[in-house]
């Protein structure tokens, strides 16, 4: 045994351990060779023991009279020589019982005592030895008894379920042979890193109480049996609830503690792998951080609407970035109107595409980057008549390796109910809203214009009109009411409210007569000079309210206002880029009043001012005249007013020549072409006169031509859209101003929408037939002369899989030598599929008919080769189906089949069947007797299958005996053949084809000649002579003869007989085989 087991006894208690029983020390197994003591405190007995039994019986005390002897395994002491009793009294008593066995049975022992005093043998006296066991072995655990040592290793997954932390395998065991029970197991976390968030944990089953010290100490407490440990142990698991765990490994610690504490197992541990995993990004909504949907509500021509208002927070544990984002619109009705977008910039390293309805945002930004982006989300509809079906947006953001789960946003939508328009100033003025004057004493006066406008575009049916006056000054002395009526509606004035309502479904149009019918009236001695204002707001059925408009009256107390009069007076045309033109126009200019002779001003009002400060009334000669003059501009109109310098007012006649001095200009590049409306009135320094009305055209040059606006030149679609589609639109901008047609050339496939621009597709789009159209689009304005652009457009229509490849040979028939070898070419197919990219390329298959796979097809050029090794005599003839399939998403495929001829060469020998052959035939034949027919057959078609017949060997090559049919292989006798000269032939036949080379095969043919009786017997000799005694007794033989037949069987059989002669009836014969022996008989 190595190393040597020696251990020192250093204990006192004077016992040698061989081996110590410790799960490090090896068990000693084997013979002890020697031992060597190194403290006497042993006797020899104690040694001889630990060598050779386990309990044993030994003695204290020794006397020089009396000599000791052991035997039985020291289990019997025997103690001889003459002593006096005390003497043996006292060695008794020093009788001991031991047991070093490390568990011993137990069992209650007895010893028995008997004494001997040379004569008698006395009574035997016993005694009982109770053995008691002691807890006193350490208890052993290993935590998983498949794996080299005592330790177990295991993984946790970050945010995965508890794992044990013990081994299915494990061992619990203690060497106490008695029933003793373990004291506790102390379980503990050694290393926690994450504090509180992880733990381990077990199940008690009753007898084993779990005790938590901490949350990284558990116990597992007793006292109970070995088998309730080892249930309890088995549901040791260790837990780790952070979301992100450190990575470290975690060591877990186990030991055993028995007999109250007092002996401890040896540590063992669990090792824990902590395996992190990528969680994936959480993304929130603000408004709704509890549900993954929110809403937002979009109503025809809102524009951009933000989806997220609310806000949206992004949060990752294990990542500071995000690298893509992404919404989706799941359902558009409206098609490429609808659109998703980002309102604000975007990080320098991030991208956005919207394409098929999803936005792609891509690029790697900080959470807060992409939680920013995310809030400028919008959602836009540029459809005039948009659909009303909610629209659901998915929005979903990945940091690269996990996505966040889906977040929506529900997009409830509502076509917008325009509520009514009001323009009481009329069609040609400009601005909504209407004055007008109440002359003190004079008869009720229309607030609004003869051509005011009440229409809804949306609504036919109006259901109230209202009137406020806002500030009733002369209380029920005034008031409003209208003077035509619709038998639908009711109108009432309250004098309280002041306010005169008019009610009842009625049309737009019956609504706008009431509109236009609305009058002011006072009937004050002596009004309020305030100027009063009338609200007005139209309802339609649906509830939707206009917006108010107002008309202003003012009061004029009476003071007779100057009168102006100009007779004669003619349209006004002013040409774009011409010189000014006078208002009055040669007109006859007359100025009264009643009450006075001086005049303060002139005033000028150009409605609806469309060209702004670059329009305007000047005199043509005020350096001369000395005039003054004001502009005040508003939003519906310019006013001038005309003023001498000197003295502030002047003569009629001097505001005369002011008056037909006054002239229009506009400066504009572009004047805005709708007729202006000019009124002219002159003051008293009170009031001023009613107005003259001007009306002046402007006449406009058409300068510009319109310009195409982001016009690419190409535009792509699929050659299976559907007739109505629409591809694109195409806008344009006119200088001038002026409204652009559109004109499409030619119209045969595509069509143009004139005012829109839109283009759709008329029929049906086949890109094999046509794969792009080339377009004439022509915008042309509405100006005179008119002016137009025009620019080619590309149609270019992309492939979708609708066509089958289509072989241009169908169903061949090719021939191929059986020798052919691998790789050589036997067909070349080609297929045609009009498609484009990968929908028109196309792949060869071998679908059928290859048995035995000896034919190959090139995937991509379509060569048919031998690959595998043609035999014409298995297999003559192969029914290929090869498949040409493209590579489309959705592939098509058509097959063609190909008959293949395996063509023979001479590659097979001929054979006999069968190849040997036993004949025979009678000797004495004539020439050419038939002896019998040879048969060959060979594999090989054509002339590699055509035989001939010939002899190789066995017959003279001069004179035959035997000749073979070359064709027919019929043998035949080529002499006439004798038997008797031979008896037997052996030949050679071969069969040869015709291939090149020729193959040839053999047969052996043995011929027997059979006998015919053509020989006479021949005696040997033909005389005998012999000499017989007359004492000769009957019965003597007196000669043998011998004849011979050359014939055989019966025709060379010989029978004797006496023919003739002297000694007839004297001798006779007897035969034997061929030998004939003569009797005497007499």
């Amino acid at each position: 045994y190595t190393p040597p087991l020696r251990h020192q006894l250093s204990d006192g208690t004077g016992k040698l351990t061989i081996g110590a029983r410790s799960r490090n020390v090896l068990q000693f197994s084997g013979q002890i060779s020697r031992l060597e003591l190194w403290s006497n405190a042993a006797n020899q007995q104690v040694i001889d023991c630990i060598v050779g039994c386990g309990e044993y019986l030994s003695l204290l005390s020794i006397h020089p009279l009396v000599t000791s002897t052991f035997s039985n395994g020291f289990r019997t002491i025997q103690l001889n020589g003459t002593a006096s009793i005390p003497v043996y009294a006292t060695l008794l008593s020093s009788v001991r019982y031991g047991d070093n066995v490390e568990e011993p049975v137990e069992v209650d022992r007895q010893v028995s005592f008997q004494a001997f005093n040379g004569d008698e043998l006395s009574n035997v006296l016993s005694v009982d030895i109770s053995v008691k066991l002691i807890n006193d072995q350490i208890p052993d655990l290993d935590l998983d008894t498949t794996s080299i040592g005592n330790n177990y290793a295991t993984t946790f997954e970050e945010g995965g379920p508890s794992v044990l932390v013990i081994g299915s395998n494990f061992s619990l065991t203690d060497a106490d042979s008695g029933n003793f029970n373990i004291s506790s197991i102390v379980v503990n976390l050694t290393n926690p890193l994450d504090g509180n968030e992880e733990y381990v944990m077990a199940k008690g089953d009753g007898a084993v109480v779990v005790m938590s010290t901490t949350n990284h100490t558990l116990v597992l407490a007793g006292p109970a049996s070995l088998e309730d440990f080892r249930v309890a142990l088995a549901t040791v698991a260790y837990v780790n609830t952070a979301t992100e765990p450190f990575a470290s490994n975690r060591i877990i610690s186990f030991v055993v503690l028995d007999a109250g504490g007092a002996l401890r197992s040896s540590l063992v541990f669990t090792v824990v792998s902590i395996r992190l995993v990528n969680d994936p990004p959480v993304l929130q909504f603000y408004a709704n951080p509890n549900t993954p949907v929110t809403a937002v509500s979009y109503s025809e021509g809102d524009g951009q609407v933000s989806l997220i208002p609310g806000g949206v927070k992004i949060s990752d544990q294990d990542n500071s970035t995000m690298e893509a984002a992404s919404a989706s619109l799941l359902s558009a009705p409206d098609g490429i109107a609808e659109s998703l977008g980002i309102a604000g910039s975007l990080p320098i390293d991030v991208q956005s595409t919207f394409m098929n309805g999803t936005l792609a945002i891509t690029g790697q930004a900080t959470l807060l980057e992409y939680e920013t982006l995310l809030q400028s989300l919008y959602y836009e509809n540029t459809d005039t008549n948009s659909t009303e079906t909610a629209r659901h947006v998915s929005v979903v953001v990945s940091d690269g390796s996990s996505s966040s789960e889906t977040r929506y946003v529900f997009v409830t939508f509502s076509a917008l109910n325009n509520p009514p328009e009001l323009d009481i100033n009329g069609l040609k003025a400009s601005g909504r809203n209407f004055s007008v004057a109440f002359e003190e004493g004079g008869d009720a006066m229309t607030v609004t214009s003869f051509d005011a406008i009440l229409l809804d575009v949306d609504s036919t049916i109006i259901s109230s009109l209202t009137a406020k006056l806002l500030n009733s000054i002369d209380m029920t002395n005034e008031w409003l009411e209208v003077v035509q009526y619709s038998a639908a509606v009711i109108c009432d004035y309250n004098f309280t409210l002041a306010v005169l309502s008019c009610v009842g479904n009625a049309s737009s149009q019956e609504y706008q007569g009431i509109l236009r019918s609305l009058q002011y009236n006072n009937s004050a001695d002596e009004p309020s000079a305030i100027d009063r204002i009338v609200e007005i707001q139209a309802t339609d059925i649906e509830g939707s309210v206009s917006e108010s408009v107002y008309s202003t009256i003012s009061i004029t107390l009476v003071n007779d206002p100057p009168s102006l009069i100009v007779s004669s007076l003619q349209l006004l045309v002013f040409t774009e880029g011409g010189p000014s033109v006078y208002l009055l126009n040669g007109g006859v200019v007359s100025i009264t009043d009643s009450g006075s002779v001086v005049f303060a001003f002139v005033e000028v009002i150009v409605h609806e001012p469309l060209d702004g400060k670059l329009e305007y009334v000047n005199v043509s000669n005020s350096a001369k005249l000395a005039v003054q003059s004001t502009r005040v501009d508003t939003v519906k109109a310019s006013q001038f007013q005309f003023s001498f310098v000197v003295n502030g007012s002047s003569s009629s006649a001097a505001f005369v020549e002011l008056l037909s001095s006054l002239v229009y200009n506009n400066m504009a590049p572009e004047p805005s072409g709708v007729e202006r409306s000019i009124e002219v009135r002159i003051s008293d320094g009170i009031d001023l006169s009613h107005p003259v009305h001007i009306r002046l055209l402007i006449n406009k040059t058409n300068d510009f031509a319109p310009v195409l606006l982001n016009f690419t030149g190409t535009v792509y679609t699929s050659e299976d859209v559907s007739v109505g589609r629409v591809i694109t639109q195409v806008k344009a901008l006119d200088g001038d101003g002026t409204e652009v047609n559109f004109f499409l050339t030619p119209m045969s496939v595509f069509s143009i929408q004139k005012r829109t621009g839109v283009i759709t597709v008329d029929h049906s789009l086949d890109r094999e037939t046509v794969s792009n159209y080339t377009l004439t689009v022509t915008a042309t304005d509405m100006g005179s002369p008119q002016r137009s652009v025009s620019q080619q457009l590309v149609v270019v229509v992309t492939d979708v899989n609708d066509n089958k490849p289509v072989f241009t040979r169908k169903d061949a028939r090719v021939s191929v030598k059986e020798n052919a070898k691998i790789g050589y070419t036997v067909a070349l197919f080609d297929a045609r599929d009009p498609d484009f990219g990968d929908n028109g390329r196309v792949a060869y298959f071998i679908e059928a008919g290859d048995i035995g796979g000896v034919f190959a097809v090139n995937g991509t050029s379509g060569e048919l080769t031998v690959a595998g090794t043609l035999d014409r005599e298995s297999t003559s003839t192969y029914i290929l189906t090869i498949l040409a399939r493209d590579h489309g998403l959705t592939a098509q495929s058509s097959t063609t089949s190909l008959h293949i001829d395996v063509l023979d060469v001479n590659d097979n020998a001929p054979h006999f069947v069968p190849d040997v052959y036993s004949m025979a035939v009678d000797e004495g034949q004539p020439v050419g007797v038939e002896v019998g027919r040879l048969l060959a057959f060979d594999a090989d078609t054509g002339m590699n299958g055509n035989l001939s017949y010939s002899i190789a060997f066995g017959v003279d090559a001069t004179l035959p005996e035997f000749v073979v049919d070359s064709v027919t292989g019929r043998l035949a006798t080529g002499v006439v053949l004798d038997r008797e000269s031979r008896d037997s032939y052996y030949l050679v036949v071969v069969a040869t084809d015709m291939g090149s080379p020729s193959m040839t095969g053999n047969a052996t043919v043995t011929i027997s000649i059979k006998d015919i009786n053509d020989n006479r017997p021949e005696f040997l000799r033909n005389v005998y002579s012999v000499n017989v005694s007359e004492a000769a007794a009957p019965g003597t033989a007196v000669a043998t003869v011998k004849a011979d037949d050359l014939d055989s069987g019966v025709s060379g059989f010989v029978v004797y007989s006496i023919k003739n002669g002297s000694g007839i009836g004297l001798f006779d014969v007897g035969w034997s085989s061929r030998m004939i022996t003569l009797f005497l008989v007499d």
